[in-house]
């Protein structure tokens, strides 16, 4: 089968903006990883402070699993109702407070406040 002249002669532009598309979701993906996978390192000691078995820490990173089923439907109905860069904005803001919330629940200070229940829940 012999190609036509046309589909030889084809061009493709790249536009730099794809690329800084890519990199955005490449980094929103790395840091909701980062912080998915970020106890299992330290399940032994996590363990200790919550006070919790070593299985009741990886159930933490279990349950986004669990999660990310029905909110890979939601993101998809917000992606197509609001547009893609609205939708990796508001990903993007989740994420970035979700990972506070979890930061901030074992600060000195504020976790003498907080019961253990309570910290391991906001984690």
């Amino acid at each position: 089968m012999q190609k036509s002249s046309t589909a030889l002669n084809t061009e493709y532009q790249s536009y730099p903006v794809r690329w800084t598309v890519l990199l955005t979701a490449t980094l929103l993906s790395l840091s909701s990883n980062a912080l998915w996978i970020s106890y299992s390192a330290v399940a032994d000691v996590a363990a200790e402070y919550f006070e919790k078995t070593v299985n009741e820490i990886d159930l933490l990173a279990t349950i986004s699993f669990i999660v990310g089923i029905p909110m890979c439907l939601v993101s998809t109905y917000v992606v197509d109702v609001v547009g893609f860069r609205a939708g990796m904005l508001l990903s993007s803001l989740l994420t970035f407070f979700g990972g506070l919330i979890r930061c901030l629940s074992t600060f000195y200070g504020i976790n003498s406040t907080l019961s253990l229940d309570v910290q391991f829940g906001l984690s």
